[in-house]
């Protein structure tokens, strides 16, 4: 299957987490064996990146063990419990009953904090408690848990197969991981010409002929596994541009991912694709405002997607003519 895909180039830039209040002894907590597996319970408004990183574990765990957990919103006698603080009525019940504490992790960027604790409605059974101080937070928890049993945060795009286990048992420690040094942090796709818009359009989008929803999903997918939060989209003049496709803008917000912009994409204009130098004259706005102002604002960008802007530059070098 490697030769159907690529290796990816890409900018990976400061993915470490603070790891802070380590409880310095781990509990065993059973996730597969010969007649169990564990249950996934997240609640039904959970924010729809906590539904894929829920599904993703679900997937790895299958993949390790050979069985898959069901995900619903019950918490069973054996069960992972995951969910954002303050959206979750799950975890908000076990931080009401005094089950889990949370002052470290409430309004923190990204922080989240793993604990297994004895099932309260069934004294014989153990609850992993994944508790996030946001949407990526409670993501990159699930995710957490797919590390430890041995899946690799590559395992799509470099084919990394994880050893299986029958008995799928890991060692939690109750810890709380902080929010990330640096606050946005993922991959730029530069150059794709050579490599991922060819690979996408002839093998994995031959429907858009293109680097489109369906290939953003799979990158998406590794920027969670590495605990990024950030895309810096292909735009090379053989890629349309991020915002020709309205599904790639839902899908960066279904993932939780910031779309930023790159030295060709100033004020999200991709003005290798959609600047026309003969027709709108110098991309420049202290001489030709008017026009430039068209980029601005477009309504194919109007989502609910995070984005970050690059300033406007007046470097003659870096005008496009």
């Amino acid at each position: 299957m490697f030769q159907n895909k690529i290796i990816l180039i890409a900018i990976l830039i400061g993915l470490a987490v603070r790891v802070n209040g380590v409880s310095g002894q781990a509990t065993n907590f059973s996730i597969a064996s010969e007649h169990h597996i564990v249950n996934i319970a997240i609640d039904k408004k959970e924010a729809r990146v906590v539904q894929i990183a829920a599904d993703m574990l679900a997937s790895d765990i299958l993949n390790v063990s050979g069985k898959k957990p069901e995900i619903s919103s019950v918490i069973k006698e054996m069960g992972i419990v995951a969910g954002t603080i303050g959206e979750s009525r799950l975890i908000d019940q076990f931080i009401s009953n005094k089950n889990l504490d949370v002052s470290q992790v409430k309004g923190k960027w990204e922080t989240y904090s793993l604990q297994v604790i004895a099932n309260p409605d069934n004294k014989q059974g153990k609850i992993l408690l994944i508790a996030g101080s946001d949407r990526r937070a409670t993501a990159f928890g699930l995710l957490e848990i797919s590390r430890m049993i041995g899946v690799s945060p590559w395992e799509w795009w470099a084919d990394v197969i994880p050893e299986e286990k029958e008995n799928l048992t890991i060692a939690v420690e109750n810890r709380i991981y902080g929010s990330p040094s640096v606050k946005y942090r993922g991959i730029f796709l530069n150059d794709e010409d050579w490599g991922l818009q060819r690979w996408a359009a002839l093998n994995y989008e031959p429907e858009t002929g293109d680097i489109g929803p369906k290939t953003y999903a799979k990158v998406f997918e590794l920027l969670l596994r590495l605990r990024a939060n950030t895309i810096w989209p292909a735009m090379h003049s053989c890629t349309k541009p991020f915002y020709f496709y309205p599904e790639n803008k839902q899908v960066a917000d279904d993932y939780a991912i910031v779309v930023g912009t790159s030295h060709c994409e100033p004020m999200l204009c991709n003005i290798n694709a959609e600047w026309d130098s003969d027709k709108m004259g110098e991309w420049r706005y202290d001489s030709n405002s008017e026009a430039s102002s068209i980029c601005l604002n477009p309504e194919q960008r109007k989502a609910p997607v995070l984005k970050v802007f690059t300033p406007w530059v007046c470097v003659e070098n870096m005008i496009r003519r």
